[in-house]
């Protein structure tokens, strides 16, 4: 879609765009990541970007294994890939199946879930960054990714096709529900876990490292309490901790506390594998929701008279059929009016 009728300001304000977008992506998934792995290699207890109590007991291997796996990481780096590609090849934009529509939605609709997520759930429970680094890398990946990668779908994307809402569903949600399936599941069963010979790491997490985060209850152990699910009513934690004197997470533990069946107080404070069944729904229902938000709106633009379609067909999805049927439609409608016109006119002069 062109922003601005000069086609040379035009392409040169759309690059600008795909450039700062994704070396301020690049930008915060570095930064966040060199202050982390300094901070383990010193073997402190710290709180990462994304502002999760975290101890790896000086393992670094197992900080950037951590760091790379979260949803956040991932879906900033998938937007930072599409921008870097489309600035190379914008002249396959909406043409090649890697650039169409349906992909560049998918990874827009990735991106609007770290969004919600942070923003509307980890954001209110868990409280902001309090370090100046952590508080800028997080508002760059939760908040200024989302929003420029939105827009960039619904105002700047070139040669869009027209897709229905059916379409989307019935050819292209299984691409949508397969990467965040795969991550729920390897999340929850803690594949990138492993035991460190720290008796201090997380990987170790049991009933006396939690115990002793309630007896010394800083300001530093409450934050871990909260962002392992576990609330930071220091009485409640402590009566789940004399009810259950053997537990242990056995290594594993997911990124994200509503992930984490193992806690006493999940989501809403709804024990922790009920709490995470719930979440995982609902994040499917946004997932179904944006992508066919998206899409209407899409089919919305193409329909306005500014827009130009590249007669291309990418996939041979009966689009030039549903075109021709849109345009029809427009083509009525023009006539309709105009004849209303022409009998208005007619009246007039009788």
């Amino acid at each position: 879609m062109r922003i601005f009728k000069n086609r040379k300001i035009d392409f040169v304000f759309k690059e600008s765009y795909k450039i700062i977008s994704a070396a301020l992506i690049l930008f915060a998934i570095i930064w966040g990541y060199i202050i982390g792995f300094k901070q383990t290699a010193q073997n402190d207890v710290f709180l990462n970007n994304q502002n999760g109590g975290v101890i790896f007991g000086g393992d670094t291997f197992l900080y950037t294994v951590n760091f790379f796996t979260y949803f956040t990481i991932q879906s900033n780096i998938f937007v930072m890939i599409f921008f870097i590609i489309v600035l190379i090849l914008y002249k396959y934009e909406g043409k090649h199946k890697w650039l169409s529509f349906p992909v560049v939605c998918m990874v827009t609709v990735y991106i609007t879930i770290t969004g919600l997520i942070y923003n509307c759930l980890l954001l209110p429970t868990e409280g902001a960054p309090t370090t100046t680094s952590g508080w800028v890398t997080s508002m760059i990946e939760h908040v200024f990714a989302p929003i420029a990668m939105i827009i960039y779908l619904l105002f700047i994307m070139e040669n869009k096709k027209f897709y229905t809402i059916r379409e989307m569903i019935t050819r292209h949600l299984w691409r949508f529900m397969s990467f965040p399936i795969l991550y729920l599941f390897i999340d929850m069963i803690g594949w990138y876990t492993k035991k460190s010979s720290s008796s201090n790491s997380l990987w170790n997490l049991d009933h006396q490292l939690v115990q002793s985060w309630v007896s010394n209850p800083t300001d530093g152990n409450l934050q871990l309490l909260q962002n392992y699910g576990f609330g930071n009513d220091i009485t409640s934690v402590q009566n789940w901790l004399n009810n259950n004197p053997s537990w242990t997470n056995n290594g594993a533990c997911a990124h994200y506390n509503f992930l984490y069946f193992s806690s006493p107080n999940g989501l809403f404070g709804i024990y922790g594998w009920i709490g995470a069944v719930i979440t995982i729904l609902i994040i499917f229902g946004i997932i179904l929701g944006f992508m066919s938000l998206y899409t209407l709106e899409n089919k919305w633009e193409i329909a306005q008279k500014n827009y130009v379609v590249n007669d291309y067909s990418l996939d041979g999805e009966n689009m030039a059929e549903n075109m021709n049927d849109l345009y029809t439609e427009k083509e009525s409608l023009k006539k309709t009016e105009k004849d209303n016109k022409n009998r208005k006119s007619t009246k007039k002069k009788e």
